[in-house]
C-alpha cells in the first residue's frame, strides 16, 4: 500500500521519524454509551500534586471510573472528576486560522482532543465557557504574555469516517457516503438553525441534494458566521481494519484504495476546498497519511501540538494513582506497558521533546491491576492472518507485496524502510 502525504512528506502516526512502519491496535470495546445527562457543576482537573480522590477497589461490583470508548470532552469531565487529565494547554499553540492534519496511533486520544476543540470554539457554548473551562489550564495559566485564546466564535461542523466500512463496491460505497454526509449536514443545520436564520432546516437540503456541502457553505456565508470543521479518522476507509469483508468470504467485491481516494476527493475533499471562504479552522485527524489530488490541495500542515494526545509520565502516574491508590504501577511498569511515543515540537528554541504514553494501554493496565488478571485483548495475530489472506502468492507488478515475498523476508531477516522527516508548519 502506498502512503502519500498531504504536506509533501510521508509520515506515520507513531511519532517516529525514522520509519514508515506503524502499529495498529484493533481492540473491541463493549463499554456503555456516554452519559446522556450532564451535571451542571464546576470540576477541577487533575493536578500534579497528591490526589485527594482515592477509590477503593474492594467489592466485586466496583466499576472503575475510567474513560469509555465513545467518551468525549463533556463525558470525560463529568465522569472522571478530579481524575480528568487536562490537555487544554495545547490550545495556546493554535492560531486564529489553521488547516491541520494530526496523525497519531489508534486510540491515542484524537477524538477526545477534537471534542475539546469543538466545545472551545462552539458559538453556542459561550454561556457555559466558565463552567467547562474555567478551572482548566487554558484559563488558569494565562497572564502576560499569555491571554485566553479566542473562543466560542464559530459554527462547528463535525464529520467522521470511522463508522463506514469497505464492504461494498465503489458505487454502493458512494451512496453510503452521500447518505452519511447528507445526514450529518442536516444535523448541523438543525443545531444551528437560529444562527443560520433557517425556519425549516430539515428541508433546506432537499432542493440541491447533489451539492449539499455547497448549500451549507452558502447559508453559512449569508449568516455572517464562519466554521470550525473537524474531520475525525479521515483515513478509516483506507486502513486494514476497515476491510470488514475479510470476515465474510462471500463479500469479495469491494472498493480498492485508489477508488476510495478518488471517491473521497469528489464527495468530501473537493467540496471542502470549495468552501474555504467560510472555513476559518480545519482540523483533520488520522493514523496514516495518504495522498490524493484534492486532499493534497487542502495544504494541511502539521500542528505544533506534541502533547495534545497521550499522557506525559506525570499525567500517567497521577491518573493511575487517583484511581488505584497504593496499588498504582511504578514508572518502569508504565513505560513497559504503555510505551514511549515522541512527537517532536516544531517550536523555535525547543531543544527537548517529552515523550507521551499510550492512554488506552494505560487504561488497560489499570484494569489489569484492579482485577488481578491480565487483559487478553491483543488481536495482532488474527489481524495478521486476515491481512495475509489478501496477498497474492506472486505478482508481476514491480515491488508488489506478495505472500512469498514475506516468506523470503522472514528467511533473510532484513527489510529496507524509507526514512522521511515530517513537514512542519511554515
Amino acid at each position: 500500500m502506498t502512503h502519500g502525504d498531504a504536506f509533501d512528506a510521508s509520515t506515520s502516526s507513531t511519532g517516529s521519524t525514522g520509519s514508515k512502519r506503524h502499529w495498529l491496535w484493533s481492540d473491541d470495546e463493549d463499554e456503555d454509551e456516554p452519559d446522556q445527562k450532564r451535571k451542571r457543576r464546576s470540576l477541577s482537573p487533575i493536578t500534579l500534586g497528591t490526589s485527594s480522590v482515592r477509590r477503593s477497589l474492594t467489592g466485586s461490583d466496583h466499576r472503575l471510573r475510567v474513560p469509555r470508548f465513545r467518551d468525549k470532552f463533556l463525558d470525560l469531565r463529568d465522569r472522571l472528576g478530579p481524575s480528568f487529565v487536562d490537555k487544554t494547554e495545547s490550545l495556546f499553540q493554535l492560531p486564529d486560522q489553521f488547516r491541520y492534519l494530526l496523525l497519531r496511533p489508534p486510540k491515542f486520544g484524537k477524538t477526545a482532543f477534537l471534542s475539546t476543540l469543538i466545545q472551545f470554539y462552539d458559538v453556542r457554548g459561550a454561556e457555559q465557557f466558565t463552567e467547562r473551562f474555567g478551572t482548566l489550564a487554558v484559563v488558569t495559566t494565562t497572564g502576560a504574555p499569555r491571554v485566553i485564546p479566542r473562543h466560542n466564535q464559530h459554527l462547528c461542523l463535525s464529520l467522521t469516517l470511522s463508522d463506514i466500512y469497505v464492504h461494498v463496491d465503489v458505487e454502493e460505497l458512494a451512496g453510503d457516503l452521500a447518505t452519511k454526509f447528507f445526514t450529518e449536514l442536516q444535523v448541523f443545520l438543525i443545531e444551528y438553525a437560529t444562527e443560520l436564520k433557517l425556519s425549516d432546516p430539515r428541508t433546506y437540503l432537499m432542493d440541491e441534494a447533489d451539492d449539499v456541502f455547497g448549500r451549507v457553505f452558502d447559508v453559512v456565508k449569508a449568516s455572517g458566521h464562519t466554521l470550525f470543521v473537524s474531520i475525525d479518522a479521515y483515513d478509516a476507509l483506507l486502513l486494514p481494519s476497515s476491510f470488514a469483508f475479510l470476515h465474510y468470504p462471500m463479500m469479495q467485491k469491494h472498493a480498492g484504495q485508489r477508488d476510495i481516494e478518488h471517491l473521497l476527493d469528489s464527495c468530501l475533499w473537493g467540496p471542502l476546498l470549495a468552501g474555504s471562504e467560510v472555513i476559518d479552522k480545519l482540523f483533520v485527524t488520522g493514523t496514516l497519511s495518504f495522498q490524493s489530488p484534492a486532499f493534497k490541495n487542502l495544504h494541511l500542515s502539521v500542528p505544533n501540538l506534541p502533547l495534545c494526545c497521550g499522557f506525559t509520565e506525570q499525567e500517567a502516574l497521577q491518573f493511575a494513582r487517583s484511581i488505584l491508590d497504593e496499588t498504582a504501577p511504578e514508572k518502569a511498569d508504565l513505560h513497559r506497558s504503555c510505551g514511549d511515543y515522541l512527537f517532536p515540537s516544531h517550536a523555535a528554541g525547543t531543544d527537548f521533546d517529552e515523550p507521551v504514553l499510550h492512554p488506552q494501554r494505560l487504561i488497560s493496565r489499570i484494569s489489569e491491576i484492579s482485577s488481578g488478571q491480565p487483559q487478553d485483548n491483543d488481536y495482532s495475530f488474527q489481524l495478521l492472518s486476515d491481512l495475509l489472506q489478501l496477498l497474492p502468492a506472486e505478482s508481476d507488478v514491480p515491488n508488489a507485496v506478495t505472500f512469498n515475498g514475506l516468506v523470503e523476508l522472514l528467511v533473510t531477516g532484513a527489510v529496507e524502510v524509507d526514512v522521511d522527516s515530517p513537514s512542519s508548519e511554515q
